[in-house]
């Protein structure tokens, strides 16, 4: 809704995959700042649950649909709704699933459709979709949200996640090229390694954590992170790129688990002990 007062209008935020993980946090994290906040869930059920979990307070200001990353149909039904009372200054792909298994050839044929379809189709999707709109507005910005593999990172049971988000980093850097000389900036946001349910799923996930050696476990605790620090600090950085304004044709990256802050937790490892497992289910 627009300000009734006079002051500035209200802000407005699209985000797929908003129900669970770095999404839901990301939901409170812009409704918490004043945000009208869009979210997409896969089903009636997992959005009906991500509201009915909404803090007081903030509830007033979120709004759930349910819509598949990859149906442009229920994406253009988001931006309809979003769009109603205002303009519309952030749209925000997070949605992504992931399967671990010791080898790419041990994905069904259905885990592979899954993952491509959410993790790749449906940024896709979305830019067809929504950056049309967000021109015709007369702007705004466009992010999608990178993970393990963007950066051709390997490793045993993350190929099929991995190489969906690879192709996602592609696709954003392409995409960025494209905006120029247009109203809409396109951006890259890097969570890093967070403790969500999408990484403590599957064969790889909690149980698979707490049966590593010590070392490999001391690593994960150095480098991991939860939803809570991450998602208000992305917020806040996607927040500072609107209030100065696009900037198409240059690639927007916000990358939380940086190198020098890699080289800082390791050197701080023997002092600053870190148990981030803890509490997790």
């Amino acid at each position: 809704m627009e300000s009734s007062s006079g002051g500035a209008a209200t802000q407005r935020i699209i985000i797929t995959g908003g129900t669970r993980g770095i999404g839901a946090g990301l939901v409170r994290a812009f409704a918490g700042s004043g945000w009208e906040v869009h979210f997409s869930g896969r089903s009636e059920a997992s959005v009906k649950s991500a509201m009915e979990g909404m803090p007081i307070g903030l509830a007033d200001r979120v709004s759930g649909h349910a819509c598949a990353a990859d149906d442009a149909e229920g994406l253009l039904r988001l931006w309809e709704g979003a769009s109603r009372a205002g303009r519309v200054d952030v749209v925000l792909c997070n949605a992504g699933i992931s399967y671990s298994r010791p080898r790419f050839t041990d994905h069904s044929p259905q885990e592979l459709r899954d993952v491509v379809a959410s993790n790749l189709i449906g940024p896709m999707a979305a830019a067809q979709v929504l950056i049309p709109r967000l021109e015709a507005q007369g702007g705004g910005f466009f992010y999608g949200m990178e993970g393990y593999g963007s950066g051709g990172q390997i490793q045993a049971g993350m190929t099929l996640y991995g190489a969906s988000k690879c192709a996602l980093a592609y696709l954003l850097r392409a995409l960025s090229a494209e905006s120029a000389g247009t109203t809409v900036a396109i951006g890259a946001l890097s969570p890093g390694m967070v403790v969500t349910d999408l990484l403590l799923s599957g064969e790889g996930g909690l149980a698979g954590i707490r049966a590593m050696d010590e070392g490999r476990k001391r690593i994960f605790n150095i480098l991991a992170d939860r939803v809570e620090t991450v998602a208000p600090w992305l917020a806040a950085r996607v927040m500072e790129d609107v209030a100065r304004g696009p900037k198409p044709g240059r690639l927007l990256r916000h990358d939380w688990l940086t190198t020098p802050k890699i080289l800082v937790r390791f050197l701080t490892a023997g002092i600053a002990k870190r148990n981030i497992l803890e509490g997790a289910s």
